[in-house]
């Protein structure tokens, strides 16, 4: 089994403004993008509400393209995708990642923490966390 992927963040905006025959456009931009070749992947997805869910890293039913389960020693990176106001806590490093309106958030941790815990500040929302770690 192998690994081939690439972790992809851009944030990036163009602020222009015209006066009198001059025109200004001041760039800000933030960008990165990793190659990845190593390691193990996992996805998994749900529906959490006010409730704090814990997430078990060591018995995740999600399984590589050989078929067999993935756990993982530690965290690297982490991204969650939700419809409305998401917490995910990755308690032993102290990071917090909040998703919503659909949104992608993601955080370079190096977590070697069991449990992760999900919840939301009110009402219901689905959500997709993705994993990268060894």
């Amino acid at each position: 089994m192998s690994i081939e992927g690439s972790i992809s963040v851009t944030f990036d905006f163009n602020d222009t403004a015209s006066a009198e025959g001059v025109e200004s456009l001041k760039k800000v931009r933030l960008a990165s993008n990793e190659a990845v070749t190593a390691g193990k992947v996992a996805v998994l997805s749900g529906t959490v509400g006010t409730a704090v869910q814990n997430i078990d890293l060591t018995s995740l039913d999600y399984r590589d393209a050989a078929g067999s389960l993935v756990t993982f020693a530690e965290i690297d990176r982490i991204a969650i995708q939700a419809a409305s106001h998401v917490h995910l806590q990755l308690v032993d490093v102290g990071t917090q990642l909040l998703a919503d309106d659909n949104k992608v958030s993601i955080s370079c941790v190096h977590n070697t923490d069991d449990t992760l815990r999900i919840f939301t500040t009110a009402g219901t929302s689905s959500y997709v966390v993705a994993f990268h770690g060894s």
